[in-house]
């Protein structure tokens, strides 16, 4: 079913994304999220899970619907969280690399967002506090494909088409689909 509100907003976000100017975007943090999953290329990653420690910071546009302390009227931190969470369960990733380019793309489905930062930490890869990971940056495409995937849980926004295989992003099972 469809939902006229959210519909207008995704409408107005999208035909005014070129515009926009920096003072009309708000930030959504989320920083030190630590989850288990199997990531890693050795046989001995695929093997036993790892703790993965995410920061992203997502800069979000205000549209024409106030918040109005309604979270129906924003993008939901939860919503990302779960996502995120998905695409772990889904299935075992190789490279940090490609779940930072996941986790973009299901952030750039939100038609509210605009740009995402996603730093990806392998936490037991080196001994005692090292880390290794990789920090990416995306920003909105101009005119987003059909066919999209939407973030769990969320009300409003188009998503990520699946890419192909073997190119970096979406390799795997989509998030949720909605119609």
């Amino acid at each position: 079913m469809t939902n006229p509100r959210t519909e207008n907003l995704a409408a107005g976000l999208v035909a005014a994304d070129a515009g926009t100017d920096r003072a009309d975007l708000d930030r959504i943090l989320v920083q030190d999220l630590v989850l288990s999953c199997r990531i890693g290329v050795y046989d001995h990653e695929k093997k036993a899970d790892q703790r993965v420690r995410f920061n992203l910071e997502l800069l979000i546009g205000r549209g024409p619907v106030p918040v109005a302390d309604d979270i129906d009227n924003v993008v939901s931190y939860d919503h990302v969280i779960l996502g995120i969470k998905e695409l772990l369960a889904a299935s075992h990733i190789n490279l940090v690399e490609t779940l930072a380019e996941r986790i973009a793309d299901l952030c750039l489905s939100e038609p509210r967002v605009h740009q995402a930062k996603i730093r990806v930490e392998k936490l037991d890869v080196l001994p005692g506090k090292g880390r290794v990971g990789v920090e990416i940056e995306r920003h909105r495409a101009p005119h987003p494909p059909a066919n999209l995937y939407h973030l769990p849980g969320a009300t409003a926004g188009d998503a990520v088409k699946p890419s192909a295989p073997g190119n970096g992003t979406h390799s795997g099972p989509a998030p949720t689909r909605r119609s």
